[in-house]
């Protein structure tokens, strides 16, 4: 079992990559993120935050409804436009044991719910499809830009 911390080196996302090596999220790690996470929600509650409370690119001056549980997933799917072929298993383990290795981090505001879901996902071997490509989308206000991957799309 590889406890995945902020700190975990690569040699371990090597073993996860290549040897479908059972992961865990150091507990105290967990503790950290959730307590970044509470302190997030209360300072969104007292002024707009970029994202959490306000919508984002060119919505970012709209505020969300604090009762719009889809926000976070209208987000993720609007970014989320890849093409070609999948990438191999281990490349895709290896992006998202790099991934939840820097969701470690306390700060980013995130649930730390997320961190235990990633690592069940890399030790069930249950990948998402991993087009290698990220696509090209229109942006209201600049036209075309590359879009970035910034995690898994929840619909293969």
């Amino acid at each position: 079992m590889i406890t995945i911390t902020a700190r975990t080196p690569v040699t371990q996302i090597v073993e996860i990559a290549r040897n479908i090596a059972p992961v865990e999220v150091s507990p105290d790690v967990v503790a950290a993120v959730s307590r970044a996470h509470l302190e997030s929600a209360a300072l969104s509650a007292r002024i707009p935050t970029y994202g959490r409370t306000t919508g984002f690119g060119a919505n970012k001056t709209e505020a969300v409804a604090d009762d719009d549980a889809e926000h976070g997933l209208r987000l993720l799917r609007s970014s989320a436009v890849d093409a070609g072929s999948p990438l191999p298993d281990d490349a895709v383990r290896a992006m998202l044991a790099v991934r939840l290795v820097q969701l470690c981090t306390p700060g980013a505001g995130l649930d730390a719910n997320i961190l235990p879901a990633l690592a069940a996902m890399l030790t069930k071997n249950a990948l998402p499809c991993a087009p290698p490509h990220p696509g090209i989308r229109l942006h209201r206000h600049r036209g075309p830009r590359r879009v970035v991957r910034n995690g898994a799309h929840p619909h293969g």
